[in-house]
This record gives structure tokens, sequence and C-alpha cells, in this order.
């Protein structure tokens, strides 16, 4: 296999485990914080009495899930932004050498392969809750912000991608002078 894509593999196994981590913590603690009666049944699912509970439950787990995503790539955007090797502020390095902390710079390839890996995990759970929207599992009106927040992390990122083209392409019209 090529390198890319051990390290695509390697990169997605975070993403998967969170995922599956946040769900089962965001069921447990809307059942917990709204004091919902619900009984398990044939290998661990869950069944409640009344089904607007779980229409509850459903939605803000998933949303949950969601935002908490939401701020993981946030924060690699955020590193995309401002700790990539050819944006990084040179009194920022030098802050970052003093404090023995230069592994927080990474090349703008790199920090794209983890923000590629990441998006597709962000874009699955879009996708898998507008599904659960349209089939009525969760509420209709979860799709609003949720839509809202995706489009603009897209933006950001076409954005960004779009800079980062239009400087690599200014310096390397200053190298062949």
């Amino acid at each position: 296999m090529s390198k890319s894509l051990i390290r695509l593999v390697d990169e997605a196994i975070l993403p998967a485990f969170l995922i599956i981590g946040l769900k089962a913590i965001a069921i447990a603690g809307v059942n917990n914080i709204l004091s919902l009666s619900y009984y398990y049944q044939n290998f661990g699912k869950i069944y409640y009495p009344k089904p607007f509970d779980a229409l509850l439950v459903n939605t803000y787990s998933d949303f949950f899930v969601f935002f908490l995503f939401f701020l993981c790539i946030a924060v690699i955007l955020i590193k995309l932004l401002y700790f990539s090797d050819n944006k990084t502020n040179p009194s920022i390095i030098l802050k970052l050498a003093k404090a023995n902390k230069m592994h927080f710079i990474q090349t703008s390839l790199e920090i794209y392969h983890i923000l590629f890996v990441w998006m597709v995990f962000f874009t699955g759970i879009v996708v898998y809750i507008l599904i659960r929207v349209i089939y009525f599992i969760d509420y209709p009106l979860i799709i609003l912000p949720i839509a809202v927040i995706y489009m603009t992390v897209i933006w950001v990122i076409i954005k960004e991608v779009e800079r980062d083209i239009i400087k690599r392409l200014e310096f390397g019209k200053q190298n062949l002078v």
C-alpha cells in the first residue's frame, strides 16, 4: 500500500471510535439529564415506552455528536490557518521553539490529509442525520443549524485551499524570475 493510503487509514481510526463513543455518551447523558424511562432488550437495544422520548434522545444525541465533531474540525482548521508551515508567523515560531513545542507546526499537506479524513466522517454524520430527519427519527428542525454549520465549514475550507493555491502560485512566479 502507498504511504498516503496507510496514513489516511491511520488518521481514520480516531474519528471512527470518537463517533461511536460520543453517540453512546450522548444517549446515556440525555437519558440521565431528562430522567427518561427506558429498558434494554435483545443484545443492548434501548426501548422507550413513549415514542416521543426516543425522538428526543435521538435528536439531542445526534446534535451532540455533530457539534463535538464540529469542534474537532474547528481545531484542525485553526491548525491549518495558523500553524501550518507556510502560514506561521515568525514570532509564533519563536515562542513555540522556546517552549519546545515545534511539533505543533505541520506541513499543509499533513494537515490537509487530517482534514480530509475528518471531513469524510463529518459529511457522513450530516448525511446520517439528514436520513434520520427524512424518516422522522430526528426532529426536522435539527437540520437547519447543522446545514448552516456544515456549509460554513465547507466555505472556510474552500477559501483556505484557494488562498493556499494562490500563495503557492505567486511564490512559484517569484522564483522563476
